[in-house]
């Protein structure tokens, strides 16, 4: 059974850097009480960027991965984290699609800061943007 609660730091251990007071915003879920997947908004500069995590291959469930992210992004846009940044991942043939249905839209070089590009040279991917209101459920 599929159990959704909120987000704890150390569901994250993967992430890599996220410490205790990253992550915004965010939701866990659980099958028979294991942890299964995540997804949330964390702080990275000031910034509020998305993080999101399929642990368990029974989780992969595109509705409910779908309605997941949404309730996040909802959350977000309530606590006024506005606008939420992403990468999208190349290796998801549906990743680009998804983020757009999102409300996400890939950023233009004008709009990038610094810290943005070189977040985008690091990760070799680039910089998407989400305002509250450009959400398509």
């Amino acid at each position: 059974m599929i159990t959704l609660r909120e987000f704890r730091p150390e569901d994250a251990s993967g992430i890599g850097d996220l410490e205790p007071g990253d992550a915004l915003i965010g939701i866990s879920a659980e099958i028979d009480g294991a942890l299964a997947g995540y997804a949330g908004i964390r702080d990275v500069l000031g910034r509020g960027w998305v993080f999101f995590s399929i642990l368990d291959e029974r989780l992969r469930r595109p509705a409910l991965i779908h309605r997941t992210t949404l309730q996040v992004l909802r959350s977000a846009a309530e606590a006024g984290i506005n606008p939420v940044y992403a990468f999208c991942d190349d290796k998801q043939s549906r990743a680009e699609v998804w983020l757009k249905r999102l409300g996400f839209r890939l950023m233009r070089d004008g709009e990038k800061d610094p810290a943005i590009m070189a977040t985008e040279e690091v990760t070799k991917q680039m910089a998407w943007i989400r305002k509250a209101a450009q959400c398509r459920d």
